[in-house]
């Protein structure tokens, strides 16, 4: 007999899958703790039939928790399992408190999923019966901006994504094909449900991930056509450090926050030169690699630009030396590492790199040499590792074509065990141990304690704040003093707090299956905390592992709008229960951005905001759009191009019982800015320049060009790419401006120093300091200087260990400092011109919990 079905839908039918809530003939499985205190002995069980009840065999089942990255790295792997003659499955080695995906898959059939509600120690898992249909076909053709048809597109269907999770690399989607010589292309088989269609070809900017619904049915669903936009292009050559053209030299394009989408790739012909095309944005990095030389970066070359990019390759360095033990006499067959420092502000996009640019690997030979050819120059660090002892050489500057000598001594490492427990003494296994030393941008160790509670983490000596953060108890940081030899500390996490509740739609009908996500309010310095989950059939959701903070709390489902309550919820030491949250049926944000060419559309994000929640929008290459899962309330829509370079807002309501709302997002021509900064007569290459609310980074060669700005006097910003000071300029704009040089003035005078909490002395990051004449700091520090011309001032940010380095100009007389939550000062200054002043130290004073960020 066929297990009876339930079908289950979250607002809108999913008749692909249905999930029998009775168990198979053994039972119901009860999840058990093992071990590792996240991984049960328990498994996903369940029967693969068609819609008549015959077993499918060999239907593939993948099990992926969602929410997660899942990498080699981690604990959360992606269980799998294949159906049996019988039609049943079991899919193993699930983790407590997390939601799983599981997708479903048999040749003959159309691909399916179920999010599942997450396993509960302890707690019976009823059997998932899974009904797969034919499905029906879709079916549409890729065109270019002029109607021709696109070739050898790869066109993908993706699972529907909650906003909360987010893609990876390693998401394999539910159907993929390839366009013919007609454009055309074809799905046989897609089971109703909501989809994301995405279509790329390396020759063409990449399409916007279009959101669609396949309806259930008979016949074939038409797309229509998808159009292409043709992207932007780069040409070039590339020479070696002898000049001479280097044939087959690969190159690689990427934007600088782009760490997904097609890869732009080129290669070299006989003569040196490339072509990219299909490129997405204003500026890209560029990664090339030629024989006999060593990876090149060249960040922030210009898209577009009608004259030719030179690069010129490099000479790789050398690093040579010998692994040696404590009486010198040479270690054979130890593996050496190198790692590079690298400089993300100003390094280029570090996807560009792969392994064995910035950790490169060799082994020691019979008299316990190594050598490593072609390396980058940059700043290096190496290592060494035998069994329990390790050597390493920290910080060494390779030049190119240099070579470096070094010698690793083999010894016991300095060393910190952490040890973290329960309340009751119990390991607390998979809790996450960062170490961070004072005035580092990156963190110095990294640790997951095992099955026994523990990690140990090779160190230096020194101050250092060790931070410890699990899923499921609370985090805790702690600074020590490290000393040389072996160090121990010991935490005692206590447990999460408990959120739970239900979801119900405004019928009072309770929404099995609905995403409720619960996010740390913004407070600035404290580490953000986002974790999510699934309502189970009768509308109840548990989050666990949540901090005494504040929360905001947000349901979703298909087919209604977002929800929660309109307050952040004070999250204390007590757990928090019966939140309801009652869902209302969605409406839609549709609208268009108006004034960009197709190229300019292509590189616009729109989301819509109402308080603490927002939603993103789905966006076609004519401009078009829609914003799903809107409710009632005021909404800001707000479209963004670029880098944030460009902004347009607008303002929409929409009223109870309203379906859709339709808004224009226009971009103004305005007024345009454009020209090459300067500083001591050499290109500022990425150099972040800002008039009003318009910005844009400049290119390599520190060209710039600022559109859309109101005409009148004006302030120009000039950031450095590196964070550090920023100068201020006046610029009176009447018409366009081309070809200006925006030349930085020298520094009359330099101030640095350290910014510390006056109550504990610890060093701020990111506080704000800005040097003028007294009278310019008097009106800003009032609140009231909104239109005081800036000219002549400076500004700069502290850096890791509250340190900072700020130019003065000739008139800056006084130093304004502040920061979130804290007391802003005021700070005479008397430095003479030419002056370099070091070792300032400026405290802070906390504020009134009453008082307004400043």
């Amino acid at each position: 007999m066929p297990l009876p079905a339930i079908r289950l839908t979250t607002g809108m039918p999913r008749p692909w899958l249905l999930l029998g809530l009775a168990a198979l003939a053994a039972g119901p499985l009860v999840s058990q703790p093992v071990g590792d205190s996240s991984v049960t002995d328990a498994s996903i069980r369940g029967l693969v039939t068609d819609a008549s009840g015959a077993a499918i065999e060999g239907a593939r089942i993948r099990a992926r928790p969602r929410g997660a990255l899942v990498t080699p790295f981690n604990s959360l792997q992606m269980g799998s399992a294949s159906s049996a003659s019988d039609g049943s499955f079991r899919v193993d080695e699930v983790v407590h408190g997390h939601t799983y995906r599981l997708v479903v898959q048999a040749a003959g059939y159309a691909s399916g999923f179920l999010d599942l509600p997450p396993i509960e120690p302890g707690a019976a898992i009823d059997s998932v019966h899974v009904v797969l249909g034919r499905g029906r076909q879709v079916h549409g053709a890729a065109v270019d901006t002029d109607g021709n048809p696109v070739a050898e597109a790869r066109v993908s269907l993706l699972w529907p994504l909650d906003q909360s999770d987010f893609r990876t690399s390693f998401e394999a989607p539910a159907v993929a094909t390839t366009t013919n010589e007609q454009g055309a292309f074809a799905f046989s088989a897609v089971a109703p449900g909501d989809y994301e269609l995405q279509l790329r070809h390396p020759e063409y900017a990449d399409r916007p991930p279009t959101e669609i619904e396949v309806p259930a049915g008979e016949g074939g669903l038409d797309l229509g056509l998808l159009t292409f936009v043709s992207g932007g292009t780069i040409h070039g050559v590339v020479v070696g450090a002898d000049g001479e053209p280097v044939a087959g030299a690969w190159i690689r394009a990427q934007a600088r926050n782009q760490f997904g989408g097609t890869p732009r790739t080129a290669t070299a012909d006989a003569d040196g030169r490339f072509r990219l095309d299909g490129l997405s944005t204003d500026l890209v990095d560029l990664g090339v690699r030629g024989a006999g030389y060593p990876l090149l970066v060249r960040p922030g070359v210009r898209v577009g630009s009608e004259d030719p990019v030179l690069i010129e390759l490099l000479e790789g360095g050398a690093v040579a030396g010998r692994v040696v033990d404590a009486g010198g006499n040479g270690a054979v067959g130890v593996p050496v590492r190198l790692r590079i420092e690298l400089d993300r502000r100003s390094g280029g996009n570090p996807v560009l790199r792969g392994p064995r640019d910035m950790f490169p690997r060799r082994v020691t030979d019979a008299e316990g040499r190594f050598r490593f050819d072609e390396v980058p120059s940059g700043t290096w660090s190496a290592e060494a590792r035998k069994g329990t002892e390790a050597a390493k050489v920290e910080a060494f500057e390779l030049a190119a074509g240099a070579e470096r000598e070094i010698e690793l001594v083999l010894g016991t490492p300095d060393r910190l065990t952490v040890i973290v427990t329960t309340p009751l003494g119990e390991p607390a296994a998979g809790a996450q141990i960062r170490l961070e030393s004072p005035g580092e941008r990156l963190p110095s160790g990294y640790g997951r304690t095992d099955v026994s509670g523990r990690s140990v983490i090779d160190i230096t000596p020194g101050p250092a704040t060790v931070k410890v953060s699990h899923d499921e108890l609370r985090d805790e940081s702690r600074q020590l003093q490290l000393d040389p030899g072996n160090n121990e500390v010991h935490f005692q996490l206590r447990p999460g707090v408990e959120l739970s509740g239900t979801v119900r739609s405004h019928q009072g009908t309770p929404l099995a299956l609905a995403t409720v996500e619960a996010e740390t309010e913004y407070s600035f310095g404290a580490e953000s905390h986002r974790t999510n989950t699934v309502s189970d059939q009768n509308g109840t959701f548990r989050i666990t592992g949540l901090e005494p903070r504040r929360y905001i709390l947000t349901a979703r489902a298909t087919g209604y709008a977002d929800g929660g309550p309109d307050e952040a919820i004070e999250i204390g030491d007590s757990a928090v229960d019966g939140i309801e949250i009652v869902l209302e049926p969605e409406a839609s944000i549709v609208g268009a951005v108006t004034g960009l060419s197709p190229a300019d559309l292509n590189q616009v994000q729109i989301y819509a905001r109402k308080g603490p929640r927002s939603r993103d929008a789905t966006r076609d290459t004519d401009g078009s759009f829609s914003v799903r899962g809107i409710g009632p309330g005021t909404w800001q829509v707000r479209a963004v191009k670029g880098d944030w370079e460009r902004t347009v807002e607008r303002t929409v309501t929409i009223e109870p019982g309203m379906t859709e709302v339709f808004v224009e997002l226009p971009f103004e021509r305005g007024l345009r800015l454009s020209g090459q900064v300067l500083e001591k007569g050499a290109p500022l290459g990425s150099a972040r320049l800002s008039v009003g609310g318009v910005s844009v980074r400049a290119d390599r060669e520190g060209r710039f060009a600022l559109e859309g700005l109101e005409p009148g006097p004006n302030q120009v910003v000039i950031r450095r790419p590196d964070f550090g000071s920023s100068q201020y300029q006046a610029i009176d704009l009447q018409t366009d401006l081309e070809g200006v040089r925006i030349e930085l003035a020298p520094a009359a005078a330099t101030v640095a120093g350290t910014v510390v909490d006056a109550a504990t002395g610890r060093p701020l990051d990111f506080v704000s300091l800005m040097a003028a004449d007294a009278a310019t700091i008097s009106v800003l520090a009032t609140g009231q200087g909104a239109d005081t011309s800036l000219a002549g001032a400076s500004s700069s940010f502290t850096q890791p260990g509250g340190r900072f380095n700020l130019e003065l100009g000739p008139n800056a007389d006084h130093l304004w400092v502040t920061l979130d939550g804290y007391e802003s000062a005021q700070i005479p200054l008397n430095i003479a011109p030419g002056e370099h002043r070091e070792g300032l130290v400026i405290r802070l004073q906390p504020a009134h919990p009453d008082a307004q960020d400043q």
